[in-house]
């Protein structure tokens, strides 16, 4: 079958168009989330902010002692930074903490349950004082510890936590694990990384010995010399005693 040449270049504009749509639209949303409330010091990647300003995933977000700031989500989820405090704008923790609100109005007194399990998982009750056997689906209260006994492989064996607003937790065996949904929520906090070493301030770059700056230099001139002087084919001048 013949294919005209002339569909590839109208296929390649019908792309850049397709991605240029994309971008437009992308843009459109806006930033992930902004300042709605900022009251003292508050910067953002070192540097001062006002209401309004435009937050992106991982951004940290640092207040002064005697200040305030409200993040405030494109869905709305909203997290207060309180004075003395650094926050990384992180959109799965953020509803994870809203979620944990929620629930604590709940008359519902559990906040989680037993997921997959392999081997056997055990659970103290807060009110008890003994572990019990217990399977998937056991509900579980803020404070029940649980634990994992080996099972046929000891590097399988493990039961899953599952907070009813989106956190989970695996318990390894041998490990004794208390239910804890602020923990759990704190648990999902972005990982902030270390600046590249071309980044470090002057002050932190380390020292340079004085007189170190001059080997280079001196090195040179021994090789300049020694060049020149296998250069030369010419034999040393011979002096004759008067």
């Amino acid at each position: 079958m013949f294919i005209p040449k002339r569909i590839f270049p109208a296929s390649l504009v019908v792309g850049v168009g397709l991605l240029v749509i994309l971008r437009v639209v992308s843009a459109a949303e806006g930033p992930l989330a902004e300042l709605v409330r900022a009251e003292g010091g508050v910067t953002v990647e070192g540097q001062q902010q006002v209401v309004g300003a435009a937050l992106e995933e991982g951004n940290l977000v640092s207040v002064a002692g005697d200040g305030t700031a409200v993040v405030e989500y494109r869905d709305g989820c909203r997290y207060t930074v309180e004075g003395g405090e650094e926050y990384v704008v992180n959109h799965a923790q953020c509803i994870c903490y809203e979620d944990l609100d929620k629930s604590k109005h709940s008359r519902h007194d559990a906040i989680a349950e037993l997921g997959h399990i392999e081997g056997e998982a055990m659970v103290r009750e807060r009110e008890r004082s003994e572990y019990i056997t217990r399977g998937v689906g056991t509900e579980l209260k803020g404070g029940d510890q649980v634990m994992v006994k080996e099972g046929e492989d000891p590097e399988k064996s493990s039961a899953l936590v599952e907070y009813y607003f989106g956190c989970d937790y695996t318990v390894k065996e041998g490990e004794f694990y208390t239910v804890d949904a602020e923990e759990c929520c704190a648990a999902l906090a972005l990982p902030r990384e270390e600046p590249p070493v071309a980044l470090l301030a002057e002050e932190e770059a380390p020292a340079i010995i004085p007189g170190l700056a001059l080997i280079p230099a001196v090195v040179a001139g021994v090789v300049g010399i020694g060049a020149a002087a296998e250069d030369d084919d010419d034999p040393p001048p011979v002096i004759s005693p008067e």
